[in-house]
């Protein structure tokens, strides 16, 4: 549960920052921040499915053996 919690804190961190960065002068910088955190993001909800199905896989084992 505690890698679930770390993920979800991770990816509002890359939001916060990704929302921070101004349309300014230098559009390149931006794009390709914008392209990381993209990539990051992807990861991290990824990440976040896997350990939800492997969450929900141990309760269905934990009521199996408690039966």
């Amino acid at each position: 549960m505690s890698l679930w919690v770390t993920t979800v804190k991770q990816l509002k961190v890359i939001r916060l920052i990704r929302n921070e960065i101004p349309d300014g002068k230098n559009s390149g910088a931006r794009n390709v921040v914008h392209e990381f955190s993209n990539l990051l993001i992807a990861a991290f909800e990824k990440a976040q499915e896997v350990l939800e199905g492997s969450f929900d896989h141990s309760i269905h084992i934990h009521k199996k053996r408690r039966l």
